[in-house]
């Protein structure tokens, strides 16, 4: 559980530390530590995972949405760029 919540805290820098922190001290007090470390990975492994099936589905759906407003954007930003470059030559007002 400790995995799964720390692959979705917002700084990963003091989650770790925190687990570090934890398996550390149940080294100390001499109890099992192994499988924690390694649910501690596996949790953070499969939100990372689902994670990036999420974006690499969503990445799919908005590749065929966003064709169309690519194709409206390069026939604008042509003569917009012009009208730009005109303005600071001084040609346009």
């Amino acid at each position: 559980m400790l995995g799964i919540l720390g692959a979705v805290a917002p700084c990963q820098i003091s989650t770790n530390m925190g687990a570090i922190s934890y398996t550390t001290n149940r080294m100390a007090q001499g109890k099992k530590w192994l499988t924690e470390i390694v649910s501690f990975f596996a949790g953070k492994t499969f939100v990372y995972f689902l994670l990036g099936l999420l974006v690499l589905w969503m990445g799919k759906e908005l590749e065929a949405l966003t064709i169309p407003v690519f194709q409206a954007t390069r026939k604008i930003i042509g003569p917009l760029f012009l009208i730009t470059g005109l303005y600071f030559v001084g040609c346009v007002n």
